[in-house]
């Protein structure tokens, strides 16, 4: 999960493209393959690029391919691919048209409506719709509609702009039809359906600004965050959402979309109109922190043999701790792979669907991970379900005489769990409540004899705003000396 997925697929992929296609199709000349040869090995030997500059040199090397084999449509889709990573959205519309897309080849399809919406080629774009609805794939339909929309959402935020809310509805109401969940769109319907007494169809607008999907916070496009961040003060004054909820959304917005401006300057117009209301400095602060690269160093060291030893009331010579037992990725890895290798995430869910959201999170410690509620706090509907979200590992199927787990979290808005032992049958050795840390690291080591025969570890978010987790293990634990404690129930031990 982050979202720029144009950086994280391209700045790898695309030398290995360009060698392939200099293999297959014989197009490079000898300085060609010099210059990718050089590239190559600078990466080999350790020299690091910046995303930015292996796609500006890819660039380079595909508009070399581009010119000897002007027909080949596979370099010109890679040609206007890269383009269209790097914002040039004039050029990659020009090659991505010439390429000659069509619904029957999805991916270059989508990339060439994308190409055109950026380069606010509206014709361009609804005749590709209408090509799209005569023979449709049925893949990403929601990201070719979000094109459409962005073209109505446009024209209505010029309208409302100039205050003329009433001109403004036809283009509301033709964007509702192709985003019918969209926060900005609903709003203004909802806002209009009120002044103007229609109670009915502002109710109906109500309830999906309520209860709005994961689609409606989290756009495959982050140019609809824009028309998003514009009313979410409203959304929060309004009785809608309300401070917790509106901060909270912001929150996320942050942790995957940092480098918006249309986010930064939400955040600048709420500092002015809301000085007493506690955490827009704090998230504006966030923004710069994200921003700048850093990552936040608040935990401190905590030597789990030692805390062990003091539990189980043993010296701590007596204890040895075996290998870690977790199956796949502990996250305590800066470089974690994502989706997260041998864990499984899952959502106990309402009907209403209340939407959560994970992925690494990179300003936090190494390999920390990120479960977020979007609809916290909890809406009246809920008041007798708790809807949570959680990681399920892989079956740990070992039984030592004694076992530890340990883990570092912080909690925001709620509590988080952990969960150890056999789901199957009900007989868990660990399940523990972990308290709202109000947003510090927290660490939780507990210790215990005759675990089951089969241990599930699961990391939940058990109905909290934000849940992160990091540098989980599960340890076999060797003792030289007999324990005095810890025999009849687990310990466990939390610390700062």
């Amino acid at each position: 999960m982050m979202r720029n997925w144009f950086a994280s697929f391209f700045g790898f992929t695309c030398l290995v493209w360009i060698v392939f296609l200099w293999i297959g199709v014989g197009w490079a000349n000898q300085g060609a393959l010099l210059y990718l040869r050089s590239n190559i090995e600078s990466q080999a030997l350790g020299y690091p690029k910046t995303k930015e500059s292996l796609l500006q040199e890819s660039l380079g090397a595909y508009q070399k391919a581009s010119k000897m084999r002007p027909s080949d449509r596979t370099i010109q889709w890679g040609y206007g691919r890269v383009a269209l990573a790097l914002g040039e959205n004039r050029a990659a519309s020009s090659v991505l048209s010439a390429s000659d897309a069509t619904p029957d080849d999805p991916l270059r399809f989508l990339d060439t409506i994308k190409a055109h919406s950026r380069n606010g080629d509206e014709s361009a774009v609804l005749m590709l719709y209408q090509a799209y609805q005569e023979n449709p794939f049925g893949i990403h339909s929601q990201v070719i509609s979000d094109t459409v929309a962005l073209i109505f959402m446009q024209q209505a935020q010029e309208q409302i702009r100039s205050g003329q809310i009433e001109l403004a509805l036809p283009a509301l109401e033709n964007a509702h039809s192709f985003r019918p969940f969209d926060l900005f769109v609903n709003y203004h319907l909802w806002r209009n359906a009120s002044q103007s007494g229609d109670l009915a169809s502002a109710d109906v607008y109500r309830e999906i600004l309520v209860n709005a999907p994961k689609a409606a916070i989290s756009p495959d496009d982050e140019r609809l965050l824009d028309y998003a961040a514009e009313i979410l003060l409203e959304l929060g004054g309004e009785n809608l959402w309300g401070l917790d909820r509106s901060q909270n959304v912001v929150k996320y917005w942050i942790w995957q979309f940092p480098h918006s401006p249309a986010l930064r300057l939400l955040l600048e117009r709420a500092t002015m109109m809301f000085p007493n209301q506690p955490g827009w400095r704090s998230l504006l602060r966030e923004v710069e922190e994200r921003t700048s690269g850093l990552t936040k160093a608040e935990k401190v060291d905590v030597t789990d043999q030692q805390t062990v030893a003091v539990l189980l009331g043993v010296p701590a010579q007596a204890v040895t701790l075996g290998s870690n037992l977790i199956k796949g990725e502990t996250f305590a890895d800066r470089d974690q792979r994502w989706p997260v290798e041998g864990w499984r995430f899952s959502v106990a869910d309402s009907p209403r669907h209340r939407p959560f959201a994970t992925g690494p999170d990179f300003l936090e410690p190494p390999g920390s991970i990120r479960l977020s509620d979007l609809w916290w706090p909890r809406v009246e509907s809920d008041l007798l379900f708790t809807p949570y979200a959680e990681y399920w590992g892989y079956d740990i199927a070992s039984q030592p005489e004694w076992l530890m787990a340990s883990l570092w979290y912080k909690a925001e808005g709620g509590q988080g769990m952990f969960i150890l032992g056999d789901p199957g049958t009900g007989n868990f050795w660990s399940h523990l409540y972990l308290p709202d840390t109000a947003g510090k690291w927290m660490h939780m080591l507990v210790v215990g004899e005759r675990p089951p025969v089969h241990n599930v570890p699961i990391l939940r978010n058990l109905g909290a705003a934000n849940v992160w987790f990091q540098d989980v293990q599960v340890r076999a634990v060797n003792l030289q000396s007999a324990a005095s404690s810890c025999r009849q129930e687990i310990c466990v031990r939390f610390t700062q």
